[in-house]
């Protein structure tokens, strides 16, 4: 007979009474075991490059140090399932999740049982994200066009490229260093799959005439 074995968690959350809460229904349920709980992605990444492993990391949307999906892929690299635990509930939210490649999707304010069931689900190679969210898939509510993957402040900073106007520029509307929007920037330009500011104001003007 095969020898079952816990499920390895890392819950990787800021706030203290979310990360308590989910930590404590990891530990108390049978299937899982709970082997790191961590504040930020620098705590994450430190404790990857140390060589620990896990089945499946419960991932904060948000983290005082930066996107949590922008580590999404180091830790697929890692052969470990990712769950993102957010509060935004948006369309564009959720396809940019799901563009990265999330093995699940977890609104803060679950259920505990739901909580344990999704890492369930995930580990045994299933995609898990809640029923409105798979209603709306159904409904061909995500992909609707290339720039859907990018936040809020990402497609702020499209319509002022589609402007025309410079890095410099930029930062000085949004209030943001220049070394920022550079940065972001490049995500655009990489999540986009185009290789300088022409083709992504040309994508801008695309989705306008639609």
């Amino acid at each position: 007979m095969k020898e079952i074995h816990p499920i390895k968690v890392v819950v990787v959350e800021d706030h203290p009474l979310v990360r308590l809460g989910a930590s404590n229904q990891i530990s108390q349920s049978y299937d899982c075991v709970l082997v790191a709980q961590l504040t930020n992605k620098s705590q994450l990444l430190e404790w990857l490059m140390e060589g620990n492993k896990a089945d499946v990391i419960l991932l904060d949307r948000f983290l005082p140090d930066g996107d949590g999906l922008d580590i999404v892929k180091e830790i697929k690299s890692r052969d470990i399932k990712v769950i993102i635990l957010t509060m935004a509930d948006s369309d564009m939210e959720v396809d940019h999740a799901i563009s990265l490649g999330v093995d699940g999707y977890l609104f803060k304010t679950c259920e505990p049982n739901q909580l344990i069931a999704t890492i369930k689900n995930v580990y045994e190679g299933q995609s898990s994200f809640p029923n409105n969210v798979m209603q709306r898939m159904a409904l061909g509510k995500f992909n609707q066009n290339e720039l859907d993957c990018l936040t809020p402040r990402q497609l702020e900073i499209v319509e002022y490229v589609k402007q025309g106007l410079s890095n410099k520029l930029i930062a000085n509307k949004l209030k943001l260093s220049e070394n920022t929007v550079r940065n972001h920037m490049r995500y655009i330009m990489d999540r986009l799959k185009v290789k300088n500011r022409v083709q992504v104001a040309i994508l801008s003007l695309k989705k306008d005439k639609k």
